[in-house]
């Protein structure tokens, strides 16, 4: 700035401004350097019309917001303002876990008859033997423990984002098998979903956290937005593993059942079911020791898995016969009701008893009423002869005591008095006969 201080410059009546006593005032020189000061922390000097540049790094979320900045001339109070507005954006990971799991179920068997022992006379046939069969599941087993679903990778941001993989963990440390479908690093354009699936293998069916990861790759720009890489950020979503409402698989939930080479029927998800059916045992006819063995078994319908269990008669044929008691041989006429046994024809059920008219097997079904020692020793009698008839021996005193018997019965009759002495005698022969017939003394008594 330049003052004049007189007020004019020069004057007609005054000194030439070429004369010595004419001088022009030093001029003064004001702000020939200036400083700049900055509200985000810089100061200049300029000693000329110019310019400068700083940077400020901003820091996504802690600066997010709008950020005004003023640099200021401190010699005049001139200044000058601008602002930058920073956005932050986050990738949104999102994530299903359902959890799954197989049930194997377990299952026992058992057989059994009602019968485990026998003793027959050679040709006898034993029946019913009545055998039962129980299947039952006796527990389960869970095993194939596993999470899986989907992760979803959404990018909000305005810009394309570069992802450089996605990843699952199940904790504590189970990394789970992750497909995208696409190849890494992916680009996500803006508004774009990414959607995966994911498997993992768990050991039990302990509660657990399932974390997905996207992992995004940083850029820092220059003032003139140039890029470069600069570090990652992991992004997660989370989700519950709860085998609660877990999926179930169910194998071996049922078992078809046989006996030997007989199938019985198929059984599924229940505690139990028997089974029951009857056979025959015999005729042998050969004397001896024999093992009837009878095996049922299972198969599962899944996995093929087989248990079985046996059950054993033990048959004896002695070589001496056995004998079969009075109730036996009424029974097993020609007449019934159970299976004939043909040892009768070696009487034959209607031949004449003796003075009587009535046949062996009228008198078998005659009761003895009021004690009537007549037919109390027809009954035995008539079982002891066809015992012997059927391969039992006999000792001595069962051979007196027929040989006593048939004299008796040719000479009496069942309405005869009889003297005390001789009922005695008739009670206590019947006797005789009755313990062989039951195996008390002989052979031994044949199982019905």
């Amino acid at each position: 700035t330049i003052t004049n201080h007189s007020g004019h410059i020069g004057t007609p009546f005054g000194p030439s401004p070429d004369s010595d006593s004419f001088k022009l005032p030093s001029p003064t020189v004001v702000n020939a350097s200036i400083h700049v000061d900055d509200t985000n922390g810089g100061s200049w000097q300029f000693d000329d019309s110019g310019s400068t540049s700083y940077t400020k790094t901003f820091t996504c979320d802690a600066d997010k917001g709008k950020y005004g900045n003023t640099a200021t001339i401190r010699e005049t109070g001139q200044s000058a303002s601008a602002e930058v507005q920073i956005n932050c954006y986050a990738l949104e990971v999102t994530k299903t876990a359902s959890p799954s799991f197989t049930r194997t179920y377990n299952w026992t068997i058992d057989k059994w008859a009602d019968v485990s022992e026998l003793t027959l006379s050679t040709g006898q046939t034993y029946s019913p033997v009545n055998y039962s069969v129980k299947v039952a599941v006796s527990g389960y087993t869970d095993s194939a423990w596993a999470v899986s679903g989907t992760i979803s990778v959404y990018n909000p941001a305005p810009m394309a984002a570069e992802i450089n993989e996605v990843s699952d963990m199940v904790s504590p440390d189970i990394s789970a098998t992750v497909d995208c479908g696409v190849t890494f690093p992916y680009t996500l354009d803006t508004g774009s979903k990414l959607t995966c699936t994911y498997s993992a293998n768990l050991p039990d069916d302990s509660g657990r956290t399932n974390t997905a990861t996207a992992l995004l790759q940083n850029y820092t720009y220059d003032k003139d937005g140039k890029a470069e890489k600069g570090g990652t950020t992991a992004f997660s979503g989370t989700a519950e593993v709860n085998f609660a409402s877990a999926t179930m698989t169910e194998k071996d939930t049922c078992v078809e059942v046989y006996d030997g080479a007989t199938y019985l029927g198929q059984v599924c998800n229940t505690a139990s079911y028997t089974f029951t059916y009857d056979r025959a045992i015999g005729p042998y006819n050969t004397c001896g020791e024999y093992q009837v063995l009878n095996t049922a078994y299972f198969v599962t319908n899944d996995l093929g898995i087989s248990g079985q269990d046996s059950w054993t008669i033990y048959v004896m044929v002695p070589c001496g016969g056995c004998t079969l008691t009075q109730g036996y041989w009424k029974t097993h006429s020609s007449y019934g009701p159970a299976p004939y046994d043909d040892t009768w024809a070696m009487i034959g059920e209607n031949t004449k008893f003796f003075l009587i008219n009535q046949t062996y097997y009228q008198v078998m079904w005659t009761s003895p009423i009021g004690g009537n020692a007549y037919y109390i020793l027809a009954h035995q009698y008539i079982a002891a002869r066809l015992n012997i008839y059927n391969g039992a021996w006999a000792p001595s005193s069962v051979n007196d005591a027929i040989a006593w018997a048939e004299s008796f019965f040719n000479t009496y009759k069942p309405a005869d008095k009889l003297s005390k002495t001789v009922r005695a005698e008739a009670i206590y022969y019947a006797g005789i006969l009755a313990k062989y017939n039951e195996g008390y003394i002989g052979p031994g008594h044949c199982s019905e």
